[in-house]
């Protein structure tokens, strides 16, 4: 057995204690998020938007007029999805984003955020919809659903969990 000279005389658990943090420092460990592709891309970016959207209207008590504005960094333009992210009025109650599929096989997404009032608080509440089958065209959502209704996905499409 080898020994290292300056390590000489010293236990085998001093020893391993030292050399640890010499042996963990040579490991490099990189970690990146995935970046998701196809129909899993357009979920994942719809989903960010959604969340970064409620956060950013509970924080400013309006909708952001960007996806910058929300520090979000994707693209609105990929091979499999363009992208479209729109606020409605003046003073805008709805969010609307829509992935237009570009490539066959894919389905087209549409979601929409909107403010829900009552007397003690104010929700921004998100609703997700794709087509049932692969689509160029994301499905048609009201801005804003029915007093006491929840906002459904219309015929065609589905909810999105």
């Amino acid at each position: 057995m080898t020994v290292i000279p300056f390590l000489r005389g010293y236990p085998l658990s001093k020893t391993l204690l030292l050399l640890t943090p010499v042996v963990l420092a040579g490991c490099q460990l990189n970690l990146q998020m995935p970046t998701p592709t196809g129909e899993d891309q357009a979920k994942f970016y719809l989903q960010a938007v959604a969340r970064g959207q409620e956060a950013y209207y509970k924080a400013n008590g309006e909708f952001a007029s960007s996806a910058d504005s929300l520090n979000l960094d994707f693209k609105l333009d990929t091979p499999e999805y363009d992208y479209t992210l729109l606020s409605h009025g003046d003073h805008p109650y709805s969010f609307e984003m829509k992935a237009f599929a570009k490539e066959e096989g894919l389905p087209s997404y549409t979601g929409v955020v909107y403010i829900e009032a009552t007397q003690e608080e104010v929700n921004a509440v998100a609703n997700l919809c794709k087509t049932e089958h692969p689509s160029p065209t994301p499905p048609k959502l009201p801005l804003k659903p029915q007093p006491e209704q929840a906002l459904k996905c219309p015929i065609g499409s589905v909810p999105v969990q």
